[in-house]
């Protein structure tokens, strides 16, 4: 059997956001982070931790450790509302007024015709105010589930990223071992992190018995 719950995780290193493309030294090289962790890099996390707090069980987890731990899902939380949040859906646009726009769907007539049908339109905002779409915007569970299937948009709960992450990044370089940097030697790196009262939700099933503390360090 299964325990459902959500973990709270707050990020205390950037690197957790780092994503996932190749990184080495050199002027061109750039590490960029990305806006929640890979699945990957959340699953490591909590399951390192199990392991060390259940080092008896270790051998039956590392055989089968999806009997042990899944991840059902990851969301953004905010601390003050105590509200969880998604990447908003791309079929909603933000006008210059601040509003929400609903989309229309225009015919495409660029596109062949023998393209399947669900490619014969494109999604435009319906409206004639200049509207950028929420590329960059979480929209609340609450909002996505009550509102947005009724096109209440609205009194729809949506957050830009701006509001959420704490952008920054920084130059290194690589020393030989005499001490000498080189132009090849340099790297770019984004340090994102979470604003004070944002963190990471995660929905998670864990195998009823493994030990997990309350709270703590992974």
């Amino acid at each position: 059997m299964c325990e459902e719950f959500i973990m709270k995780i707050k990020l205390e290193e950037p690197l957790f956001l780092r994503g996932g493309q190749p990184f080495t030294k050199g002027e061109d090289s750039w590490s960029r982070s990305i806006h929640l962790p890979m699945p990957s890099v959340i699953w490591g996390a909590i399951f390192s931790k199990l392991l060390v707090d259940n080092s008896k069980l270790k051998e039956d987890m590392l055989k089968a450790p999806e009997d042990y731990l899944q991840i059902k899902g990851i969301y953004f939380y905010n601390e003050d509302t105590d509200l969880y949040y998604v990447h908003a859906p791309l079929d909603i646009f933000i006008a210059e007024s601040g509003e929400y726009i609903n989309e229309k769907y225009h015919k495409n007539n660029v596109i062949s015709s023998l393209a399947p049908d669900e490619c014969q339109c494109i999604v435009l905002p319906d409206t004639e105010q200049t509207c950028e779409r929420v590329d960059s915007f979480i929209i609340s569970l609450a909002s996505l589930n009550e509102l947005y299937s009724r096109r209440e948009y609205k009194r729809m709960d949506l957050y830009s990223l701006d509001h959420v992450l704490l952008r920054d990044s920084k130059i290194g370089i690589v020393r030989s071992e005499s001490g000498v940097t080189e132009q090849t030697s340099f790297y770019r790196i984004d340090l994102t992190q979470f604003k004070e009262e944002w963190c990471l939700a995660v929905n998670i099933l864990i195998n009823d018995d493994l030990y997990l503390k309350k709270s703590g360090f992974l």
